[in-house]
Parts: structure tokens; C-alpha cells; sequence
């Protein structure tokens, strides 16, 4: 008799995927922002411990900006602003450079252009974010 290897095969890919953990909260939500904001920014941003997306501020000229929360370690939790640029990592990786800290609220340069051009397209945004 001879023995049925693929049957053998599927019956042990599906007993090993019933023991796969179910995703948390936390995991799925890192899924949803690396899908949200693009996984080289999720990851760039991984130094930070915990990133969290709140709400979308603008998009200015094809770049999207987002409110986002961090916290360091236990540390520090701040608010800040960053823009994304879909196709441009360089842009986002500079503008990452820029980022600079102010009484534990992560922020760009209020003197930036960006901030400007942000007030041109939505004028209740606030800089610092309160």
C-alpha cells in the first residue's frame, strides 16, 4: 500500500496552524498602523517603543500629516506631527530628522513651511499640538 504524502502533509499544515497564538490588540494594531502609514515609517519609529496614529491632519501637496502618540519606554508620552510622503522615503526620513523634543511633546520647528502650508489647507490646526 502505498502512502498518501500530500494528505500526510496538509493534516500536519493544519494542525500547525491551530497552534498559532491568536493576534492581541496591541498586534493588531501595529498591523493596522504598518498598513496605515507604511511599515518603513512603522519601523523607523520602532526606537519609540509604541506608536500610535490618532487622526489624519492634512494632506499638503500629496503628503499626508498625521497626528500620532508615542511613548518611550514608560517614560515619555507626547503628541506629535509627522508627514508621509508615499513616494518618497527620503522626504519622511527627513522630515523624521527634524523631529525635536520640547517639555515632553514631540514636535517639528514651528518656523518649519510645512506648518504653513498645513495652516493653508486646514486653518484650525495648532502648533504646538495642545
Amino acid at each position: 500500500m502505498v502512502r498518501d504524502y500530500t494528505r500526510e502533509r496538509n493534516s500536519y499544515k493544519g494542525y500547525a496552524a491551530s497552534l498559532k497564538p491568536t493576534l492581541s490588540d496591541d498586534e493588531i494594531e501595529y498591523k493596522r498602523i504598518c498598513e496605515e502609514v507604511g511599515s518603513d515609517l512603522v519601523k523607523l519609529l520602532e526606537k519609540y517603543n509604541r506608536l500610535e496614529i490618532t487622526k489624519q491632519l492634512a494632506e499638503v501637496e500629496g503628503v499626508s500629516v498625521h497626528l500620532a502618540r508615542v511613548t518611550i519606554g514608560d517614560y515619555t508620552k507626547g503628541e506629535f506631527w509627522h508627514s508621509i510622503s508615499p513616494t518618497r522615503q527620503a522626504r519622511v526620513d527627513k522630515n523624521l530628522r527634524r523631529l525635536s523634543h520640547f517639555y515632553g511633546i514631540i514636535g517639528l520647528d514651528p518656523e518649519d513651511s510645512l506648518v504653513t502650508r498645513i495652516k493653508k489647507v486646514n486653518p484650525n490646526f495648532s502648533y504646538p499640538l495642545k
